[in-house]
């Protein structure tokens, strides 16, 4: 499962102006420990569901009203029952899908199980699918939905002697089995790279394979593979070569798919620039391509030290959010400080400007407090990011606007609270609305923020 989802919405109007949040905390309810999973679920007919796995073997749901009281916490006995593994949710409304396999024998059943705003079962849990295996390493179940969750599917890898079978099972929001296709393929993570399987609304599955040169981690060439949603086998694009961390998007609006990464010139150079892609998926042609070198100007800010030209060395591509006129903005950061590289792109792949939130980060800042987290709201971005203070955190707050002004918001932490902010696991559950896990002296509780 995709921990603690950090969907981004659709990006509007960015005025320079802030006003204050407000924030609710729920009590403290577990003590913190090394076996403790928490998630945060979303809301469903305006319940909040968090997730806790303890151990793999113990699987809660807390239910909290909007004041953030915990109404009810439920077991879920019946997946602990047959020690399910690789736990998956997706959130509707008013209902929720709780998708999970287990082993028994030498079988490994895939299921799924629909449950109400209370986390009561709506109905029985269901077999999607099951493979025979010689032990559970054998088989690798995974599941991605479409951005409006119409459309579901599950690919799962099965080792054989001769290579790997790839499988893809499609299902619409009830389940119900669309398409399945059985596609023998050359998965070979040795001498490829993969980009996260994606979905979009049409029920067309893509990724891009990067093949790698002479065995090394340097890159020959990067195809982009496309399953449309009715067919049995993928069609290869060619989309060029010497790229690396490369990040696929969607926009399910204009029908495209997005192509991004960082680039170099030749194999152990440093990162020269960005590359873009516009893929037009309906047109299933390129719309838009370019290379965009970085200026001085954006690398003297972004150098932390040394030359100026191994500045973007250790970026990372994390998040792309879709704008109104069919561009984006690309969120990347610094691997070993988290400073924020943030730019705008036009809907042909042609970067307009640039800028980089400094968050001057601790490198021995505790994992579960580093990282950041991006909020859309209807005016702005919000880049949220803990800071140290006197040994303190205070969890920070900057704006990015339309033109790619920051303007630095003072901070959200509440100095009576006591509460430090797991950053990196908050997740967006309403129009202004984002809820963020806390640890308090080992407790955990949770902060519900009102942009």
């Amino acid at each position: 499962m995709k921990r603690l989802s950090r969907y981004i919405g659709v990006l509007l109007l960015l005025p320079l102006f802030s006003f204050a949040q407000k924030i609710t905390y729920s009590d403290l309810v577990k003590k913190n420990s090394s076996d403790l999973v928490v998630d945060i679920l979303g809301k469903v007919n305006g319940n909040l569901l968090t997730f806790e796995n303890r151990g793999g073997t113990k699987h809660n749901i807390s239910i909290y009203g909007p004041d953030m009281a915990l109404k009810e916490k439920i077991a879920l006995d019946f997946i602990a029952l047959y020690k399910a593994f690789n736990i998956d949710f997706i959130i509707y409304p008013d209902f929720f899908y709780i998708i999970y396999q287990y082993q028994k024998s030498n079988i490994v059943y895939y299921m799924a199980a629909k449950m109400d705003g209370n986390a009561k079962k709506i109905n029985e849990p269901i077999t999607l699918d099951t493979t025979h295996v010689n032990s559970w390493r054998d088989v690798i179940y995974n599941v991605i939905t479409s951005e409006n969750k119409q459309n579901l599917m599950i690919y799962k890898f099965k080792g054989k002697e001769n290579g790997i079978s790839f499988i893809t099972l499609l299902y619409n929001d009830k389940l119900q089995l669309i398409h399945a296709t059985p596609y023998p393929m050359d998965y070979d993570l040795r001498n490829n790279s993969y980009s996260d399987f994606q979905l979009d609304n049409e029920g067309n599955m893509f990724f891009t394979r990067s093949k790698k040169l002479n065995g090394s981690d340097d890159l020959a060439s990067v195809d982009l593979l496309i399953k449309n949603s009715l067919q049995d086998s993928f069609s290869i694009k060619n989309i060029n070569h010497g790229w690396y961390n490369m990040n696929i998007h969607v926009d399910n609006a204009n029908k495209r798919y997005l192509l991004n990464s960082f680039y170099y010139m030749q194999p152990q150079e440093n990162i020269e620039g960005i590359y873009s892609t516009v893929w037009d998926a309906k047109g299933d042609s390129m719309y838009g391509s370019r290379l965009t070198p970085f200026p001085d100007t954006i690398r003297k800010i972004a150098r932390k030290s040394g030359e100026m030209n191994t500045a973007f060395n250790g970026y990372f591509i994390r998040n792309v959010i879709l704008k109104k006129d069919g561009g984006y903005i690309l969120v990347a950061d610094d691997w070993y400080d988290c400073n924020i590289l943030v730019c705008s792109i036009s809907n042909i792949g042609v970067i307009e400007w640039y800028n980089i939130i400094l968050t001057y980060q601790s490198i021995h800042l505790p994992f579960i407090f580093s990282y950041f987290s991006t909020f859309t709201s209807s005016e702005r971005v919000h880049f949220l990011y803990n800071s140290s203070n006197k040994r303190k955190l205070l969890l920070l707050d900057n704006t990015v606007s339309e033109d790619g002004k920051i303007t630095r918001n003072p901070p959200l932490k509440n100095e009576e609270n006591g509460c430090d902010f797991m950053i990196r696991y908050a997740k967006k559950t309403g129009a202004r609305e984002l809820v963020i896990p806390c640890l308090h002296r080992g407790k955990i509780c949770f902060a519900k923020v009102d942009f």
